[in-house]
């Protein structure tokens, strides 16, 4: 037998059912599904009306200069009503889930998915440095997303507490998909700006569930929208990753940069355990048998980046360096990655010229 219950009060127990970046970042969609359809029951509802209010809400995104094509938005839209319609179902309120006939669209933008360049590196850390509202942060999270390979979601739920000072590791398990739950090595100075990145954001307020990235006038954590203003601000100033380039820019980018990094210097293993992928889902048995430790990983970033790995040894019990850092010292000063020079904020890289031979 079909319980009736309207859709507006199933759609608040799916959203309390949701974890919380998840919730958040469906906010939107799961206000527009209940207004949509308040006081109706699921049986009343056919699929047109479903595709109805994708259509409608892809028009509306498109409006906003943030969204031209509106395919963010209808991925959006059908995950949640798909989402919503199976619970209906589990929950006895339907009986067939009409909401798994809704298409996601398809992923015409990314031409080529490869990892970026030196050049579009440093183009972007530019653009980042000079265009943003704050640099501190952006530069902060473009840096620990590539070092790490943490996905959006895990950048999000990244909180103080997840630094183990023990092993000068990022735990990674809030938010991480497929249960990737890991430590991850990061760089003794990716470490220091982190520490000093919060210290002055939070001063003496910080607390072991604070938000690691939040926003500097009232502490807010950041959302999804923040990820997509930025990765739309690079698409625009970097014409080679936008519409008319050849890779489509969006942060899992970063991910597979990373990614690439550790594969061409330590092989298939090593960057299958920084990627943190199931090894269930390859089912070869030297893939299980050949796994990568903790210590190889450790090693191959500090071969990459070219510079030593946060440990126990160099840290006190709270994360911070045991070797003071001087008083004044601002995050934004930081040594951007290690195979760079400094500066590259500032100005592109540019070869020094050689002196004339004296005859």
């Amino acid at each position: 037998m079909v319980k009736r219950i309207t859709v507006d009060k199933h759609v608040e127990q799916v959203r309390a059912g949701l974890k919380a970046n998840t919730a958040r970042g469906w906010s939107t969609y799961l206000d527009k599904v209940a207004e949509e359809f308040k006081g109706r029951t699921y049986s009343s509802i056919g699929i047109d009306e479903l595709r109805r209010l994708v259509n409608k809400t892809q028009e509306n995104a498109k409006r906003r200069t943030l969204n031209k094509d509106g395919m963010g938005a209808v991925d959006g839209m059908v995950s949640v009503l798909r989402r919503v319609w199976a619970s209906a179902q589990t929950d006895g309120l339907v009986t067939t889930n009409i909401a798994k006939d809704l298409r996601y669209p398809r992923k015409t933008r990314a031409i080529e998915r490869r990892a970026l360049n030196e050049y579009e590196l440093e183009q972007i850390w530019k653009v980042l440095a000079t265009k943003t509202a704050d640099p501190t942060l952006a530069l902060l999270i473009f840096r620990t997303a590539l070092e790490t390979g943490m996905r959006r979601a895990e950048l999000l739920g990244l909180e103080a507490q997840h630094r183990k000072w023990h092993s000068g590791c990022i735990n990674i398990n809030k938010d991480s998909k497929n249960a990737s739950i890991s430590d991850m090595p990061i760089t003794q100075s990716l470490w220091d700006a982190l520490s000093l990145f919060l210290d002055e954001r939070y001063e003496d307020q910080l607390k072991p569930n604070s938000k690691i990235f939040v926003y500097k006038k009232d502490c807010k954590p950041l959302t999804r929208r923040w990820f997509e203003n930025t990765a739309e601000l690079i698409r625009n100033e970097i014409p080679d990753l936008g519409p008319n380039g050849e890779v489509w820019f969006s942060w899992h980018l970063t991910r597979h940069t990373g990614g690439t990094l550790v594969e061409r210097t330590a092989g298939f293993s090593m960057a299958m355990r920084f990627l943190r992928h199931n090894l269930n889902t390859l089912g070869v048995a030297t893939s299980i048998y050949t796994t990568a430790t903790l210590d190889e990983l450790r090693t191959t970033l500090s071969t990459i980046w070219g510079e030593k790995m946060a440990t126990g040894k160099n840290l006190k019990k709270d994360g911070t360096p045991i070797k003071s850092i001087p008083k004044g010292r601002k995050v934004a000063n930081q040594k951007p990655f290690s195979p760079w020079k400094e500066d590259n904020s500032a100005k592109v890289k540019t070869k020094a010229r050689r002196k004339p031979r004296m005859k």
